[in-house]
């Protein structure tokens, strides 16, 4: 990829607010009730920061990690997680966010699944709802037809976790206009490749990336994983998902000690499947069962082990007669349980397990080995006791209370022998593992005496499976949390099962095909130092690849292949040997374009191959470069210091490819060089478009190109205008113009606009209020401030991007505008929708809308429409905020003070206490003071001025915002409380400078404010502080020394200090020379009491 800024032709505007993007792949269709949860549900996003923190409900924590004690415990209820500071790591990618339903755009999302099949999306309601992942960065790019290859371009995911890449037109080598078509049909076949980053390796796995990390669509016509689709209309791929579940935490979810049992008979206590490495997918293969299928030249994981534990009898026992009281909860996995409930049980499980040990918790863990062939089999021993059937319960098996029965039934003293011939009384083996896995019998119907007819279990309602660390890869597995969950959560197709092929017998001992899938989820692939761009070659040129990200392990039958192409012939002129990965890495693969004799792009593609059967897998990832055969002219930027003025470039220079010297000729200094070289005219390129209110034109004789940017450009827009150039021998060549616009004064770099999102029902017509306006900050985003609207500012519908919403089934559809169905007031911004029939409730109506200024600058901007439940057919036409009445409790607060609010209570039309419907939304009313936040969940911080008097009431309206789009208004008062006094100023006193003899009592007063306390430093040892005095008794034989003492006084907050100095002298008597010594001492030692 070139390492230098690439120019677009498109305009590139700084960022705006983005309402919430419209939803917009199916939504599995819930087989139970969705109930309000019965914790609190958080109302804030979770970061890697406060990973292990708890939540507060305490059931869980604000995002994955160990808690204090130590013990893992996964995300109950958080809305979102949040990553920050992700760093573009592909070389040259640009970044290019943009509004959802932008056209020529790459849209998806990114998700922690938690529950589930592939049509999981972020507004997926219970029982499956995901937690979105913001801040993620992802990667596009597209190649077509002739083997040119786009620019990497970059985005992060907004809050919903959705992400929108526009992929900008550009101009190639060749002087020709790509634009993206969305299409991978003819004639320009392209295809796309959109990669993730891994916001947080060590806590996340990456289990379904679009085409497990290949280009696609496979073949000539579109792919729709996951409900993907492609829309060549507005030439937008939307629903590129990407889902993560949680790292395999192996030393919790298995015992410490595995064992490899040899398989028994085929089935019981078994999990068959296989694990391989994806390298290709059948075209149409879009759901699990058909994705996670070993075929074409997919390589066997030789060699990775898998694991599989179930939880012991002892722990489900617990697990049904505590767990539900512990949590709240009315039953355990009963009518209305969602995933959170169940993440709520798997953190009580291991909790439980770290207080008395996964071995009394966990029955037992077996493993198995993935063979030559990419299958295992991994047997359990089972646990004595009888399966009952579907229900799963255990009992001791059968008894008819005479004749017929089995020796675990009846306490009655039976033995039984184990292999290594051991006895053991029958009865007390309940709920023990079996010594192998042909000791006891796996029939529910068994009877008869003696160890081969004592029935034995799994527990598959609480079973995990998982292969060994596969760090830095993604893995297609139902196994995607570390959860003990039963095994039809992963099997039978239906609404929210994995759908992923697994199959067993209601009541059977055994889980067949069970079928695992690993792959490179971040592979960097480039052509160095060149491409089709903004860096040609010149012939001679020797040009390398840089391929890494590739696995390192298990990889014995893994190998990778670089092949090139001459996309003007489609012939392969260079093809280097499969090579097995290295450190995640291969070998460059040199093309030396040495005689080239024409201008000519070449595409390097890197295929994964089967190094068994040499078949090659599908095309990982394609890069190309343009190498530019003879005289090519050169422009350079222009700068654009105003718009509405036309601007000139200067003309062109020309540099001949074939040598290695730059010589920057003018058109008249080629003439005199190469005759036939001579410029015969200039035009701007066929099939370049301007973008609306640009302006463009070439001096045929000159070269020189004139370019006026329209008022609406935004500051830093840039504009690349293609010119060919015809010589004198008939043949042409093309460079690109570039433009860029430096920083303006309108009112589009001043404000911006914001729609509050409205609420409405399927049928009837939603009104989105006008917009607010906000002062822009320095970088173009919105402040907090607020800002008048100028006058004579217009809207309208946003003609450059498609109004959107998403039906019952879950597909996004294009939004009718006919007869009046979405219409923008011109003048205000207001905005009235017709919510369709068949919208999705929960889901999102998105209208974008330009906003004009008086300069003519422009804005967009999106408005939303929640879509609301419908009311059903024949019940009353009953509100919610008919059933709901929402109360605050007033607070109270000094001047100064930050005065947190509680979230409201709710009463229903009786007066009784209820909690209000899921999705019920709070803000700020229409007049809200400065320095109020209403949060997500309701609660309300309130910073009450400086400079307020007691007595002053703060009123704080607040608007609730049901589900069916019905509102309420609620207001809660704060009342400024009289401010604590000004503290006295603190004053403390000491005596000035003393003496003290050997043998003298000492008590020195210190004078300090009442209620004041006093503290003292620098004492000799022999004195003490008590209370405000200095005492104590000087040693006889104390040195004669002075201290330097330090009087403290602290009180309210305020110190105060004060000094002196203590001497220690034989006696107090007359000292003349202050010494410490007397002047009757010194006398008698015959020394100068004066000196």
């Amino acid at each position: 990829m070139s390492k230098k800024e690439i120019k677009r032709t498109a305009v590139r505007r700084r960022g705006t607010t983005i309402a919430a993007a419209a939803l917009s792949i199916a939504m599995v269709g819930p087989f139970v009730h969705s109930v309000s949860p019965n914790f609190p549900v958080a109302a804030v996003a979770g970061t890697p920061a406060e990973a292990g923190q708890p939540n507060a409900a305490g059931n869980g924590v604000k995002y994955p990690g160990k808690n204090a004690d130590g013990v893992y415990q996964s995300v109950v209820d958080e809305q979102r997680y949040e990553f920050s500071d992700q760093p573009i790591k592909v070389e040259g990618a640009i970044e290019s966010g943009a509004e959802q339903g932008t056209n020529e755009s790459i849209e998806g999302y990114v998700i922690h699944q938690r529950d589930g099949d592939l049509s999981v999306y972020p507004g997926t309601r219970d029982p499956w709802k995901p937690i979105p992942m913001a801040g993620v960065r992802v990667y596009a790019q597209w190649t077509e037809k002739g083997g040119v290859t786009s620019p990497v371009y970059t985005t992060t995911t907004r809050e919903d976790g959705y992400y929108t890449i526009n992929m900008k037109p550009f101009n190639n080598a060749k002087g020709e206009v790509v634009k993206f078509d969305a299409d991978p049909n003819g004639p320009q076949y392209e295809k796309i490749r959109v990669w993730v980053d891994n916001p947080d390796t060590d806590n996340f796995t990456q289990l379904y990336g679009y085409n497990f990390g290949h280009m696609g669509p496979n073949a000539a016509t579109i792919d729709t994983p996951g409900g993907m689709s492609w829309y060549v209309g507005s030439d937008r791929v939307v629903n590129a998902r990407f889902a993560f579940g949680e790292k395999t935490r192996h030393d919790i979810m298995h015992r410490d000690k595995a064992d490899q049992n040899p398989v028994v008979g085929n089935g019981p206590g078994q999990i068959k499947g296989n694990l391989f490495w994806h390298l290709y997918n059948t075209q149409g293969a879009f759901t699990p069962s058909l994705m996670n299928k070993m075929n074409g030249a997919d390589v066997p994981a030789t060699g990775v082990k898998v694991y599989g534990s179930y939880l012991s009898d002892y722990a489900v026992n617990e697990i049904k007669t505590k767990a539900a009281e512990d949590l709240g909860f009315d039953e355990i996995r009963g009518r209305g349980w969602t995933n959170r409930n169940e993440t709520a049980l798997q953190n009580w499980i291991k909790r439980k397990m770290a207080e008395e040990g996964k071995d009394k918790w966990i029955a037992e863990t077996s493993e198995a080995t993935v063979g030559s062939d990419g299958n295992y089999t991994l047997q359990f021993k089972g646990s004595f006791g009888r399966n009952t059937g579907v229900t799963n319960n255990v009992d001791r098996g059968y008894d008819d209370k005479a004749l017929i029965y089995t020796d675990l039934a009846r306490d009655n003293g039976a033995e039984v022998t184990f292999p290594d011939g051991s006895k053991h009384n029958a009865y007390n083996l309940f709920g023990q593992v079996a010594p192998a896995a042909d000791v006891g019998s796996w029939e529910r119907s068994v009877t008869g005496r003696g160890i081969k007819n004592i029935p034995k279990h799994v527990n598959w309602d609480w079973l995990f499976f998982s292969t060994e660390e596969t760090e830095g890869l993604g893995q297609f597995t139902p196994f995607y949390n570390n959860s003990f969950l039963p095994r039809s959560q992963y099997v039978f197709n239906g609404e929210g099962k994995w759908a992923g092929g697994i199959v067993y017998g209601a009541g059977e001992h055994y889980l067949l095909e069970n079928r695992n899938v690993i792959y490179s989820d971040y592979v960097v692939f480039d052509v160095l130092e060149y491409d089709t761009r903004q860096n040609p070659a010149k012939p001679g040129a020797k040009v390398e690849t840089k391929t890494g990200g590739l696995p390192n392990q298990w990889v014995d039958g893994l190998q990778y292949q670089i092949e090139w192409v001459n996309q003007e012939t489609g012939e392969v002129v260079h093809k280097c040997a499969p090579e097995d990965p290295k450190a995640g890495k291969i070998s460059s693969c040199q093309l030396d374009t040495t005689g080239v004799k024409s201008t000519t792009t070449f595409t390097a593609y890197l295929y994964p191959v089967n190094k068994e059967t040499g078949e090659r897998g599908q095309a990982i990832a394609a890069d190309a470069f343009t190498v530019l055969v003879g005289w090519q002219p050169h422009y350079e930027e222009t700068k654009v210091e105003q718009v509405e003025t036309p601007v000139n470039s200067k003309a062109p220079t020309f540099d001949n490819t074939d040598t290695d010297e730059v010589e920057n000729l003018t058109a008249d200094e080629l003439k005199a060089q190469v005759a036939e070289k001579e410029v015969t005219g200039y035009k701007l390129s066929e099939g370049f478009e301007l973008p609306e209110g640009y302006k463009a034109e070439v001096d045929p004789a000159t070269g020189e190109v004139t370019v006026t940017f329209p008022k609406n450009a935004p500051s830093g827009a840039s504009l690349d205008v293609p010119v060919t150039v015809t010589y004198k021998d008939k043949t042409t060549a093309t460079a690109n113009a570039p433009f860029v616009l430096g920083t303006t004064d309108r009112d589009t770099d001043k404000l911006e606009p914001e729609y509050k999102p409205a609420n409405g029902q399927p049928g009837e017509k939603a009104m989105v209020p006008a917009p607010e306006f906000k002062e822009a900050d320095e970088n173009g985003e919105p402040s907090d401030k607020g800002a008048e609207k100028p006058e004579g500012t217009g809207f309208k519908l946003d003609d450059s991007k498609t109004p959107t919403y998403t039906d019952k089934e879950g597909n996004q559809k294009d939004l009718p505008t006919d007869n009046n169905k979405v219409t923008v007031d011109k003048n205000t911004g207001e905005i009235t929708v017709t919510v369709p029939e068949d919208a999705k409730p929960g889901t999102d109506i998105t209208v974008p809308v330009v906003v004009t200024y008086p300069d003519d600058s422009t804005d967009k901007v999106d408005a939303t429409v929640k879509v609301g439940e419908p009311d059903a057919p024949g019940t009353p036409d009953t509100k919610q905020n008919e059933s709901f009445e929402p109360g605050y409790e007033d607070g109270s607060g000094k001047p100064g003070d930050d005065v947190k609010i509680k979230k409201p209570t709710f009463k229903d039309g009786d007066g009784n206490d209820t909690t209000p419907p899921e999705g019920t939304e709070f803000e700020k009313g229409e007049g809200t003071p400065d320095g109020v936040t209403v949060n997500e969940d309701g609660s309300i911080d309130v910073k009450i001025p400086e400079n307020a008097k007691p007595g002053d009431k703060i009123e704080v309206p607040v608007k609730v915002t049901y589900p069916d789009g019905s509102t309420d208004d609620a207001k809660v008062t704060v009342t400024v409380e009289q401010p604590d006094a000004p503290a006295a100023d603190v004053k403390v006193d000491a005596i000035p400078d003393t003496r003290v003899a050997r043998g003298e009592e000492v008590s020195i007063p210190i004078e300090a404010t009442d209620g004041a306390e006093v503290s003292v430093t620098g004492l000799p040892e022999f004195l003490k502080l008590n209370g405000n005095v200095i005492e104590g008794t000087v040693p006889e034989d104390a040195e004669l020394k002075s201290y330097d003492i330090e009087v403290k006084a602290s009180k309210d907050g305020k110190d105060a200090s004060d000094k002196f100095k203590l001497t220690v002298v034989t006696s107090i008597l007359v000292d003349s020379d202050g010494d410490g010594v007397s002047d009757e001492q010194e006398e008698k030692d015959g020394t100068d009491p004066n000196n």
